[in-house]
This record gives structure tokens, sequence and C-alpha cells, in this order.
């Protein structure tokens, strides 16, 4: 197979990491962990795991919007914040999802993408439309990957925002290789 000279490209990524905080996060999991304490492990993988020139930021959530951190190389700092989170509160994963948005705007050439880790319901955004962040997510050219936490099986109550990008730059690959 040939590739042509725009699939052969290499493609950097920025990513921003959303991360519920809220009170259900305490519940305990399968081996006796919270859900809160295996969301850091997973975190701490994630931000371990990355390309090294990967740009990766954080949005930690409950309710509110309490965290923050921008477009860093930096990954200790990032797993800093994420260990130092406590569960509270209710859950307001719209919101988080237009705020790490909002974190990738002025990003260029790169993918971008939000991932957003939550266990709940939204009952506290101030965003109340689905759509609105679908859009958003859209015109920003962000990809949005929710991760539900939760039992299977329980039938627990868990509502996730994705947005598909169907455009033809998905036929291109992200390069997950390192180069100097």
């Amino acid at each position: 197979i040939k590739l042509s000279k725009e699939a052969k490209k290499v493609r950097e990524l920025s990513v921003v990491l959303a991360v519920d905080t809220s009170g259900s996060m305490t519940e305990l999991t399968k081996n006796m962990s919270s859900r809160m304490e295996q969301a850091k492990l997973a975190c701490g993988v994630f931000f371990n795991k990355l390309p090294p020139k990967v740009e990766a930021g954080l949005v930690l959530f409950n309710h509110e919007i309490y965290q923050t951190l921008d477009l860093t190389l930096n990954r200790s700092e990032l797993t800093a914040q994420t260990n130092a989170a406590t569960a509270a509160g209710g859950t307001a994963y719209m919101d988080a999802c237009l705020k790490a948005i909002d974190m990738l705007g002025a990003v260029k050439d790169r993918d971008k993408a939000v991932i957003v880790m939550t266990d709940g319901f939204d009952h506290n955004s101030r965003v109340r439309d689905l759509n609105e962040v679908i859009n958003k997510a859209k015109e920003a050219g962000v990809k949005v990957f929710p991760i539900g936490i939760g039992e299977p099986g329980k039938k627990e109550k868990v509502t996730s925002v994705l947005a598909l990008d169907m455009s033809g730059s998905m036929n291109s690959p992200v390069s997950t290789a390192t180069t100097s």
C-alpha cells in the first residue's frame, strides 16, 4: 500500500483530560478501592503513557470547575494535581467539556481531543443543552471521548457526551512515535 504525502505526515496531538471528582466518586469498586482512587491511577497511567510531544491539560470538576492546568509537556504537575483531588459535591461534566474545548481553542495544526471521565448524571452544569457542547466541539475541531465509570449491570445513570469527527482528516494517521 502506498500512502499519500498527507497520510505520511506526522500529526501532533493536544489533549485535555477532564476528571469528575464529585462525591459519588467515593463509592467503592469491586476491588474495594474508591472510584476516585481508581480514577487517579488511570490518570497517572494516561499521563505517563502519552508520547513526549503530546501537549496535555487538565480540568478537575465536581458541581463546578475548580482546577485547570493549561497545556503542557510536563506530566508531573498534571499527575500531582490529579492525585491531590478530593471527592465532594455534584457533577457538572458538560461545563467541564466546554472548558476543556475552550482550552484547546488556540491550538493550530494539531489534532485536538478531550477525554472526560465521569461516573454521574449531570445535574449541575450551567449548560443544559448537550447539543451546545457537541456543536462547540465540532466548530473547534475537537474530538470528545467519554469514559463512564460505574459497575457493569447495575443500571447506574451515566450520561456521556460524544462528538464524532466524520471529516476526511480522520483518514490520516496520528503519530504515536517520538522523533528527536
